[in-house]
């Protein structure tokens, strides 16, 4: 047997994975051109520079107060790191601590715990600095609606802030093109109706790492700028979810900048005559539900080939929150967005396809963290296993050919595919 380690349980224990396939399997682990950890003081330079904007302390000179928005741990983001850098700027521009307010922007998922909130800001600055975790169900502010009809509620800390500070990772998103940016606000610290709207109306990209000129993307931007959002802090990370890069200053600017280091970073070309496709989740495996960041691979293998999906989902299934009871919520959403009837059809109309293609799918999926009755009810034809042995035993039986081709994406979510434009 031929031994392949990879990494799963992002967040709790960050674990080794180790797998064996048989000797006689010819084994191609994708990892492109991954980029190398930053020291220390390579952040603290790079943080210094900021891109299209003054330094973070001149625009703090004068405000009363300022948000720093940063992700949860659904996210691999790790913001623990950064926190202080911003921190030090605020403080030299004048603020007091008192006047700062960290924001956990879950979205629609359910509020950080304390356990979580000293992960993602750290034990010191947890304890010293006032934090507050997102819930999209409960007290949002209305905003107002952007051009295109987007209703727009937000986390009241947002809302009443002079300034606002986007704190998140840069990486290829199915939906978005790429997460970071404006994503961080929006979803982040926004109302229920806000993002099912953005979800529900607006066409999204078709694969991850694609075009950030969507309809989604847009939106979430106009979002965000009427939001208020003033300054990002994104990085790209390293396949261990360290800080390969940072990219400070204007929303627009830091953030195109971003993107472009990340399109070379993750890019990778699929082999298109694999017979097994194995998908790493991680650093996206805090939950079943955030494990479909790493499906892409598994969409665009030949047909007939065996489909692997792996992930810990310490978290178990996660979770998201909803504003309606139509299907997938679709007419929750319609009760806030105004949305022309054309428009309206076609949403629903590309729900329900998305449901059928989610019925469909017949992946091997890997997943401790997940009972077997929770994965039929969402995904009847797949299979589940909990432990790599029984699944490897299945593929034995799949794949009696000699010389049998395995395409393993070591960390899927952190991985874009090299047609994407």
């Amino acid at each position: 047997m031929q031994e392949l380690t990879l990494t799963w349980g992002a967040w709790h224990g960050d674990a080794p994975l180790r797998l064996t396939v048989p000797e006689d399997w010819s084994v191609n682990v994708l990892t492109g051109r991954a980029p190398s950890a930053l020291s220390g003081a390579e952040v603290r330079e790079a943080f210094a520079h900021p891109i299209g904007s003054p330094p973070l302390r001149i625009l703090a000179a004068g405000k009363p107060s300022a948000a720093i928005v940063i992700d949860d741990l659904s996210r691999p983001t790790p913001t623990a790191e950064l926190i202080p850098l911003i921190l030090d700027e605020l403080l030299r521009g004048g603020l007091s601590r008192e006047a700062i307010t960290v924001v956990i922007g879950s979205g629609t998922h359910r509020p950080a715990t304390q356990e979580e909130i000293v992960k993602k800001v750290g034990p010191a600055c947890s304890g010293a600095i006032r934090v507050v975790p997102h819930d999209a169900a409960r007290g949002m502010v209305w905003h107002g609606r952007s051009p295109r009809g987007t209703p727009v509620t937000v986390n009241p800390v947002i809302a009443g802030s002079a300034l606002t500070i986007g704190v998140g990772a840069i990486c290829p998103h199915p939906i978005a093109g790429f997460s970071g940016g404006s994503k961080t606000i929006v979803p982040g610290v926004c109302g229920i109706e806000t993002a099912q709207a953005l979800h529900d109306y607006q066409p999204g990209a078709r694969l991850p790492g694609e075009s950030l000129t969507n309809a989604f993307r847009q939106e979430v931007d106009a979002v965000a700028a009427l939001v208020g959002l003033q300054y990002v802090v994104n990085v790209v990370l390293t396949p261990a979810r360290r800080i390969a890069a940072v990219f400070a200053g204007s929303p627009g600017a830091a953030y195109a900048e971003g993107v472009a280091f990340a399109r070379r970073a993750y890019t990778v070309a699929p082999p298109t005559d694999a017979d097994i496709v194995i998908a790493n989740a991680y650093p996206f495996d805090t939950s079943f539900k955030v494990m479909w960041r790493g499906c892409w691979p598994l969409e665009l293998a030949r047909p007939g080939s065996s489909k692997v999906l792996l992930g810990a989902a310490p978290d178990g299934l996660g979770s998201h929150a909803e504003a309606g009871s139509g299907p997938d919520s679709w007419s929750g959403a319609a009760r806030w967005f105004r949305a022309p009837q054309p428009r309206a059809i076609a949403a629903a109309l590309r729900m329900l396809r998305a449901k059928a293609r989610r019925r469909a799918i017949d992946y091997l999926i890997l997943c401790p963290g997940i009972d077997e009755a929770t994965l039929r009810r969402a995904h009847p034809r797949t299979a589940l296993f909990h432990a790599w042995e029984p699944l490897r035993e299945q593929l034995l039986l799949r794949h009696r050919i000699p010389a049998v081709r395995v395409a393993v994406y070591p960390y899927a979510p952190l991985q874009m595919p090299q047609r994407a434009d």
